[in-house]
């Protein structure tokens, strides 16, 4: 028997439509779990998938880049809901009711949060790509326009007996949803399968995507007494203190992800 002739693979830049999986780790102040004085920050790792297309322009190493993409945090209630508790400015305002007379603390803080930033974003720019045999190698750099949902979240602050609340804070952005200038700095690899006409291939990408989200939350504490009792009800509002604060939220992730995609020729 004779051997099959290895297949030709072309060495001309070549683009791609891929749909990427992997992770969204937050940097800098973005991951931050210090200070309360703010609004923001307190992101964990998550998730990302995205929908990225690379497509060389005139036969060139060079060519346009297109993303479109969702990345999803969650916030670190628990890191937060600690430092906003014991922080001395939450506990000057503090209900007497709220510390146990015996032992000078505090009981169970049950809580709950719109648990997590969500960031979808559209981006275009500049692609460069490398050949090598089945392999390509791939640079981008893209701006865009990220929305970002930010997270809600209340803290409640109660005497030493569980289910009872003399304080509650409920801080909760004005707008749900805002938008922000962002860019993206990625690179990735690219392998050529040696299946469906040469056409599928595999990538793995990394990209550090960055924007500023500017936010507008209301912050209320409401007092009660005697302790609002969560079972039944009892309790009467004895103060509600609102306040504003407004901020710029740096988002600031690093994505690793993987994907498959189809591979073309330029003509």
């Amino acid at each position: 028997q004779k051997q099959q002739p290895e297949q030709v693979v072309s060495g001309k830049p070549s683009g791609y439509v891929s749909l990427n999986f992997g992770a969204a780790n937050p940097m800098g102040n973005f991951g931050n779990v210090s200070g309360t004085t703010g609004y923001g920050n307190y992101a964990q790792a998550g998730n990302m998938y995205n929908l990225s297309a690379g497509i060389p322009l005139n036969h060139s190493n060079f060519g346009i880049a297109l993303m479109l993409g969702q990345c999803y945090n969650p916030f670190d209630l628990n890191s937060y809901m600690s430092n906003f508790v014991n922080s001395a400015s939450v506990q000057a305002t503090l209900a007497p009711a709220t510390l146990n007379s015996s032992t000078g603390t505090y009981g169970p803080n049950p809580n709950y949060s719109s648990p997590g930033y969500s960031e979808t974003h559209f981006m275009a720019g500049l692609f460069y790509t490398y050949p090598m045999r089945r392999f390509s190698f791939d640079l981008r750099g893209l701006i865009g326009v990220m929305a970002c949902s930010l997270p809600s979240v209340s803290v409640l602050i109660g005497p030493a007996t569980a289910g009872d609340i003399s304080d509650e804070f409920d801080i909760i952005p004005n707008q749900s949803s805002v938008s922000a200038f962002a860019y993206d700095l990625g690179g990735g690899i690219r392998y050529l399968l040696p299946i469906r006409r040469r056409s599928t291939c595999l990538m793995l990408n990394a990209d550090i995507l960055q924007a500023s989200a500017k936010y507008n939350v209301t912050d209320t504490h409401t007092q009660y007494n005697p302790p609002l009792n969560t079972y039944n009800g009892t309790g009467t509002i004895t103060s509600v203190t609102t306040s504003n604060i407004s901020g710029t939220q740096p988002i600031s992730l690093v994505t690793i992800s993987i994907g498959i995609g189809i591979q073309f020729d330029t003509k």
